[in-house]
């Protein structure tokens, strides 16, 4: 957004100066698109082309859609749109009015300006959906520094569950050690701040009871050395059915049997013993047309 309206100034500048110094108005509109198109293009350009690969990525593909389409939209409003405006504008003055609406430069920016934040709401309207997301962490060091960009990002996605979980590497979870409950009593102090820049951020509370326990049955890990080996489909190497079943994995089936189309995404920082007590409950039913990443 930022970016577009940056291009319309400099090319909303670029008309008034040439015709401050005397330039006849249709040929300062002419020679200021020629001037600046290579130098609006190759901006646009240069970010567009960095998003193309967030195209191919399932969490990041509506973004990059987004971000390409509203950047190639408002780059041919900045070189083709503005100029013939521009150009109406000025051909219904009569030039003993022409110095008086040189002053309006700041007019003409504000109002190109507006047009174009309009055409950011537009596009920000198809990014209402927020992706549904299930974090499952086994609350090691790494997961408490994730945590913390995780609860930076809250407003960007709807948070679904929390859910405290062991792996390989913590066998025994760190769910008693009471770290995610900390994070979020920090996150409660600076959260009038946050609401100031968003007030889609989820309080304090909402995320408090979005806390699930998953599984930390230390025997309930398996390793299996031949994973990269392994492909959907193939044989698998556990059997959770007899394993309990936990409020983590519960609300995971749940969310999943929802009549909702949206994609869930279960980030697995830890507790892929938890999702496979879920996905194993999951197996005789036909599940909805949710998609899961």
């Amino acid at each position: 957004m930022g970016m577009l309206i940056k291009n319309s100034i400099v090319l909303v500048d670029e008309i008034t100066r040439l015709t401050k110094e005397g330039m006849v108005p249709y040929d300062a509109v002419i020679n200021s698109t020629v001037n600046r198109t290579r130098p609006v293009i190759m901006a646009s350009a240069t970010t567009i082309l960095g998003m193309l690969p967030l195209l191919f990525d399932p969490m990041y593909s509506s973004l990059a859609v987004v971000v390409v389409a509203g950047l190639t939209a408002g780059t041919i409003i900045t070189l083709i749109l503005l100029p013939i405006f521009y150009s109406l504008f000025f051909t219904k003055l009569k030039k003993t009015y022409a110095n008086k609406y040189l002053r309006m430069k700041k007019k003409t920016i504000i109002l190109v300006t507006l047009a174009l934040m309009l055409l950011g709401v537009n596009t920000n309207a198809q990014m209402s959906e927020k992706p549904r997301v299930i974090a499952m962490t086994d609350g090691e060091i790494d997961d408490q520094c994730s945590m913390i960009r995780f609860l930076l990002h809250a407003n960007d996605m709807e948070v679904v569950a929390i859910i405290q979980t062991n792996s390989i590497f913590q066998r025994g979870g760190w769910s008693n050690a009471g770290w995610i409950e900390k994070q979020l009593d920090a996150y409660e102090q600076v959260y009038p701040n946050l609401i100031v820049h968003d007030p889609a951020y989820p309080t304090a509370n909402e995320l408090r009871s979005k806390l699930f326990l998953g599984d930390q049955d230390s025997t309930h890990i398996v390793v299996d050395t031949d994973v990269i080996r392994r492909v959907p489909g193939t044989e698998s190497m556990i059997d959770p059915t007899h394993w309990a079943d936990t409020p983590g994995s519960d609300k995971i089936v749940e969310t999943l049997l929802e009549n909702d189309p949206r994609k869930v995404y279960i980030q697995a920082w830890g507790g892929g013993n938890t999702a496979a007590k879920a996905f194993q409950k999951l197996k005789p039913n036909t599940l909805p047309s949710t998609s899961v990443l």
